[in-house]
């Protein structure tokens, strides 16, 4: 699920993106080394809980056989953020001792996905899951200006959902997604447009994407699976508003809802 890192240096950082993450090479108690895209805790634009919603998502996309990098609890110690001095900002290092959240650095070849990138018939159901995962977890931040979906070829990769469960956040959505006008922020979505292209070219309906097997696995995440997801978080990650308790109800109220949540979201494709 999450596994535990200690950063040891540091490599680069992500122009991109508005939490500035850094390239860490990172080790694990067997001593295994990663490169972890690292979001740091320090960061003004880092805001209390999203830490929570990251790691949520990415075990919750795992578990549904959605393609995400591996994510990772990582150890700033004050002994690594003496000997990044000059490459990193001391006060947002210093701010980020202790416990913070990456995911393992993609390999080369992949590349952001465009606007313009069309959704092929053997991508459809996968496309189409990313799109209803996005509803589920009330992420409005794939869109066209911000993807934060990579592709190699025939695969996909998504990254950075320090966005979703948005309800929580009170900012980008306010209604829980089984409500009538809830997931309007899917007409955004940066694979929409390619979803429609191909159920036309397909001679299918709109608004009838292959759910099927995302809603069958999406019904498995029971209490038990959503409360070891939720100790694995740390504690510490925790705000009042938002925290990995208030999200296993949520998710559990969505499974509960599911049917209306597909309808809703199928009505926005």
């Amino acid at each position: 699920m999450l596994t535990h890192v200690e950063a040891v240096s540091y490599l680069s950082y992500k122009s991109t993106g508005k939490t500035a993450p850094l390239v860490l090479e990172c080790e694990d108690s067997s001593g295994e080394t990663f490169e972890v895209v690292t979001k740091l805790k320090g960061h003004g634009q880092v805001f209390p809980g999203v830490f929570v919603c990251e790691a949520f998502a990415s075990m919750v996309a795992a578990f549904l056989g959605l393609p995400v990098p591996k994510p990772f609890v990582v150890k700033i110690t004050d002994q690594f953020a003496r000997s990044a001095i000059g490459e990193v900002d001391s006060e947002t290092l210093n701010a980020s001792l202790g416990l913070n959240f990456g995911t393992q650095h993609w390999a080369s070849g992949y590349a952001i996905w465009s606007k313009r990138g069309a959704v092929s018939k053997d991508m459809f159901q996968l496309a189409s899951s990313i799109f209803a995962f996005d509803g589920l977890i009330q992420n409005p931040d794939r869109r066209d200006s911000n993807p934060n979906l990579v592709t190699k070829g025939s695969d996909y990769l998504l990254f950075d959902h320090d966005s979703a469960f948005s309800h929580f956040h009170d900012i980008f959505v306010t209604l829980p997604p089984w409500e009538e006008d809830s997931v309007e922020f899917l007409k955004e979505h940066v694979l929409r447009n390619g979803l429609r292209s191909q159920l036309y070219r397909s001679g299918k309906k709109v608004n009838m994407l292959d759910l099927d097997e995302l809603v069958e696995k999406f019904r498995r995440l029971d209490r038990q699976t959503l409360d070891s997801f939720s100790t694995a978080i740390p504690s510490e990650w925790d705000s009042p508003t938002l925290n990995a308790e208030g999200i296993v109800e949520y998710l559990l109220s969505c499974v509960e809802h599911l049917d209306d949540i597909v309808l809703l979201i199928n009505k926005e494709a």
